[in-house]
């Protein structure tokens, strides 16, 4: 990705917003930026949260396309260049301009600049944040329940986020009463799902170290209600 271009924004970090709504609406867009940062992988990954709150912020300041930086966000590494060339100028510069700010003042997360390795060795660690992959491994699985778990976890997060990137990219013509609704359904459904699924695997002495990661786990996605068995 070329990003050595100049750069004429000023980087507005923290930039306030007048309502919670706002505030709920921001912080759904970076979280889903994040972690789709983190799975698609590509320059600034291992800076995701930071990254993503600087995309947000500057494209927000100067009306850049929202949208257009989450895809970019959800675009896995090898295509991130292609797609950064096609982008709109002020779409460049806002991206150019986070992972210069990101790698020149933000230490990278380890944890996250490790996973490749993490998978390769069969460890168990969700979206490689240190808090998730402790509360996994606290559950003590096996080595059929792991294979079973990672299968799990990847298909209903990986619907979840799809569902959670089609409903912000159409929040402007449906409104944020709607999308918000649709939101909620969409998480609901998530712990459902997981609750269930998890119900066949795990025996009931690992359930409670499971209600720790799915509460640990979607807090991290941003899902604020939390599923009971």
């Amino acid at each position: 990705m070329n990003i050595q271009r100049p750069f004429l924004i000023f980087l507005i970090l923290g930039l306030p917003l007048s309502t919670t709504a706002e505030q709920d609406d921001a912080g759904q867009w970076k979280n889903a930026c994040a972690i789709q940062f983190e799975k698609a992988g590509g320059r600034g990954s291992n800076r995701a949260e930071p990254l993503c709150a600087c995309m947000f912020d500057t494209g927000m300041k100067y009306n850049a396309d929202i949208d257009g930086l989450l895809v970019y966000a959800a675009t896995p590494a090898a295509a991130k260049n292609e797609a950064f060339q096609s982008a709109p100028v002020l779409t460049r510069q806002v991206i150019g301009g986070c992972v210069r700010h990101v790698e020149k003042n933000v230490p990278a997360d380890a944890s996250t600049a490790s996973g490749t390795q993490n998978e390769q060795k069969g460890q168990l660690s969700s979206w490689q944040h240190p808090d998730i992959a402790k509360a996994a491994a606290a559950m003590q699985l096996n080595r059929e329940q792991i294979q079973q778990f990672r299968v799990i976890t990847g298909e209903l997060i990986d619907d979840l986020m799809a569902r959670v990137l089609s409903l912000m990219k159409r929040r402007q013509t449906q409104g944020p009463e709607q999308t918000e609704q649709k939101m909620s359904s969409a998480r609901r459904k998530f712990i459902r799902e997981m609750d269930a699924r998890m119900e066949e695997i795990l025996t009931d002495e690992q359930w409670p170290a499971y209600e720790n990661y799915r509460d640990t786990l979607i807090g991290r996605l941003g899902v604020m209600r939390k599923g009971r068995r």
